[in-house]
C-alpha cells in the first residue's frame, strides 16, 4: 500500500476513537487550570497572569496527555493481537511511522482547539495589553 493512503486511513481511525477525543478535550481545557490553581508566573502583569500561567499549565498537561495518547495508540495493535494481520499488509516500520504521524496530527488538532477555546478569554481579560504573538 502507498504511504499516504495508509497515513490517511490511520488518521481517520485515530480521530474516530473516543479515547482520542477525551484526551484532546482534556488537553484543550487544561489551560483553565492556569487561571485557577497552577500559577508559577507570579509577577502581576496581565500578560503573565492571563496568558503565561494558562500556557504553562496547558503545555504541562498537554504533554502528559499526548504521551498517554501515544502509549495507548502504539500498544493498541499488540493489545488486541492484530500485529500479525497488519504486518502482512503493511511493514511494521511504515505502520509505526503512520501511527506516530497520526498522533502528531491529533496533538496539533488539540493545540488548535485549545487556542480557539482560550483566545476569547485571553483577549477579553488583557484588553489593550493583548499581543497575538505572545498568545501564540
Amino acid at each position: 500500500m502507498k504511504y499516504l493512503s495508509v497515513q490517511w486511513v490511520e488518521i481517520k481511525r485515530l480521530m474516530r476513537g473516543k479515547t482520542t477525543w477525551l484526551l484532546m478535550g482534556l488537553a484543550a481545557l487544561s489551560p483553565i487550570g492556569g487561571y485557577l490553581f497552577y500559577k508559577p508566573a507570579t509577577d502581576m502583569t496581565k500578560t503573565a497572569i492571563y496568558i503565561g500561567n494558562p500556557a504553562l499549565c496547558g503545555a504541562l498537561a498537554g504533554a502528559v496527555l499526548s504521551a498517554l495518547l501515544t502509549l495507548f495508540e502504539m500498544d493498541r495493535v499488540h493489545k488486541y493481537e492484530m500485529a500479525k494481520i497488519t504486518n502482512g499488509i503493511v511493514s511494521e516500520r511504515r505502520m509505526n511511522l503512520c501511527r506516530l504521524v497520526a498522533v502528531f496530527a491529533a496533538s496539533l488538532a488539540a493545540t488548535l482547539l485549545s487556542m480557539a477555546i482560550n483566545l476569547p478569554y485571553a483577549l477579553y481579560s488583557t484588553h489593550s495589553y493583548f499581543r497575538f504573538g505572545d498568545f501564540l
